[in-house]
């Protein structure tokens, strides 16, 4: 009997978790416009727990646009540390990546990456889009 290997495919940006905006652009992917922020008040996230303060200003890779939900207080369960979420405190839209290259509204690591490696990663982005590959500019 013959072992069939799967064929082997081509990686895509959503391997990066790449993101799309949707509105607030200026906002996007903060916590200020993730639904599982808790708000101002309560400076927590409903995954990171209630001993962890989380500002609207952070972001992490386990963002899911929305309305914060304060009625969640309270209810925060530390289910990720900051570590295993990326949580950190920065604007992490293209747009303040270092590899955006805003004139021609691409990514330089993801051209790089589709030349002769196993991905095929288109390097169009928006500039209020994102990824977990952001690097500070």
């Amino acid at each position: 009997m013959q072992l069939m290997m799967p064929k082997p495919t081509k990686l895509t940006r959503d391997t990066f978790l790449y993101l799309d905006p949707k509105p607030p652009f200026a906002t996007f992917a903060q916590c200020e416009t993730c639904m599982m922020f808790t708000g101002e008040a309560a400076e927590t996230c409903t995954i990171h727990g209630a001993k962890v303060r989380v500002t609207k200003d952070h972001s992490c890779g386990l963002y899911v646009h929305g309305t914060p939900m304060p009625d969640e207080q309270g209810h925060e369960m530390a289910s990720v540390t900051p570590e295993e979420s990326g949580l950190i405190k920065a604007q992490v839209r293209c747009e303040n990546c270092q590899s955006f290259q805003a004139q021609k509204t691409t990514c330089t690591l993801f051209q790089w990456l589709s030349r002769g490696w196993a991905f095929a990663l288109n390097p169009k982005v928006h500039p209020h889009g994102c990824c977990n590959a952001w690097s500070s500019s």
